[in-house]
Parts: C-alpha cells; structure tokens; sequence
C-alpha cells in the first residue's frame, strides 16, 4: 500500500485524528490497545472522529512510520488544556517517504483532523 496521506486511508463518510511524534507518550500493547498524549485538542471534536492515524517519525532509522486504529475515548492529561487519546485495533500500516506536510493535511500542527467525503 502507497502510504501518501492520511486522507487516502479512509473510508468513505470517516474521519480522523493525525498525530505526528517521535514516540514519545505513543505506546501500543499487543492487542493493539493504547495511547499517545499530552496533546493540545478540540475535545468536542475528537469525540466525533472515527480513527487515530499516528505518524512515527524514528530518527534513528530515518524513517515514518503509519499506524491506524480506531478512537476509543479521551481522558484529561496532567497539564492544563491537554488530552490524552486512547485507541484499540491500532494497527502497523508500514511506512511512507512523504513529508508530514503532505501526509499530515499541509499542516505544520502536529495534530491534524481529516475526513474523506462519502
């Protein structure tokens, strides 16, 4: 699979959150439950999305690497005006040469949201 933007990974009438990281409070268990957090968001909005994209950014490697799973809930992070999203079925999708700004929604934002119209 192209991995190009985070867009393309949709289904028709769904939307998303994207996350750009470089690890960091992203953690996935082997059932592909988890949570990346301490992010600034529109709570009200999140709530609504149907998946969580992450784009991993290992510097180590020099590669991005794309997981999908689906939003699950939201719970307040420790500093003010910060949540932390928890998903299931997050899933490895492999990686992608294209720059966070392209995959990403042209935002340079580290959070993004994405629909694909039906």
């Amino acid at each position: 699979m192209k991995l190009s933007s985070a867009r393309e990974l949709l289904e028709p009438n769904q939307s998303a959150i994207v996350f750009f990281t470089h690890g960091q409070d992203f953690h996935v268990d082997n059932t592909g439950e988890g949570e990346t957090g301490n992010w600034i968001l529109n709570p009200e909005l999140v709530r609504k999305v149907d998946k969580v994209i992450v784009y991993y950014r290992d510097e180590t490697l020099r590669i991005n690497r794309i997981y999908m799973g689906n939003f699950h809930s939201l719970r307040k992070g420790e500093r003010s005006r910060r949540w932390i999203v928890r998903f299931t079925g997050m899933t490895d999708l492999g990686t992608t040469g294209v720059h966070w700004l392209e995959f990403g929604n042209g935002s340079k934002a580290p959070v993004n949201y994405v629909e694909k119209p039906g």
